[in-house]
């Protein structure tokens, strides 16, 4: 297991009885994580291995290295959808620097709700709005992985979270779009969310 950004940690897993494995010698087995502090992100994998071979959890096959959970601040909420998006704080910082002037993607994980994406990536996105205080970005989900936000009419496996930094309040874009649909149009879907980062209030973004 990983805690946050650190090194693995492995754990043995047992089958006698005492250790959330349910009885002894009944061919399951269990380990415990220890508890975290709020606003901790783990992220594990499982490994077994008998005379048959190896076999993980995420599996070969998947697009991501982890499965995983976030101890969450009960104290944030919002009447908006929140995405919790978690960036080594090197990357952040690179991202925000040379990311400005490139496409480079960095790897990071997004957690809504309950469910925990790892090996997502990120990069700033725009063209003149680049150098503006507040960026925005584009998300894209590991291979084979979809999410709906609250409010959206479809599961996606990438998303932009547009800062509209020009606008100066966050309500102007989303009245468009909507105005656009009443009268027939195509429209995105369009949702507003406070993105948190790293268990800190990043912004809200639509």
């Amino acid at each position: 297991y990983k805690i946050n950004f650190e090194a693995d940690f492995t754990i043995p897993m047992f089958d006698d009885g005492a250790h959330g494995d349910g009885a002894n010698s009944d061919g399951i087995y269990g380990a415990t994580i220890p508890a975290q502090p709020i606003n901790t992100l783990v992220r594990f994998n499982v490994q077994a291995e008998n005379s048959d071979g190896i076999q993980k959890k995420p599996g070969l096959d998947d697009s991501i290295n982890y499965q995983g959970y976030y101890v969450k601040d009960p104290s944030v909420t919002s009447v908006a959808p929140i995405v919790e998006w978690f960036i080594s704080d090197a990357d952040y910082e690179d991202l925000q620097t040379n990311g400005v002037t490139t496409n480079n993607k960095y790897s990071c994980v997004l957690v809504y709700g309950d469910d925990v994406y790892d090996n997502s990536q990120v990069r700033i996105k725009g063209n003149n709005t680049r150098p503006f205080p507040k960026k925005s970005f584009k998300f894209n989900l590991p291979s084979g992985h979809e999410i709906k936000l609250a409010g959206a009419e479809r599961f996606i496996d990438e998303f932009h979270m547009n800062a509209d930094f020009r606008a100066l309040d966050i309500a102007k874009v989303p009245t468009m779009w909507w105005a656009m649909e009443q009268v027939g149009l195509s429209v995105p879907d369009v949702i507003t969310t406070r993105l948190q980062r790293n268990g800190q209030f990043e912004g809200a973004y639509n």
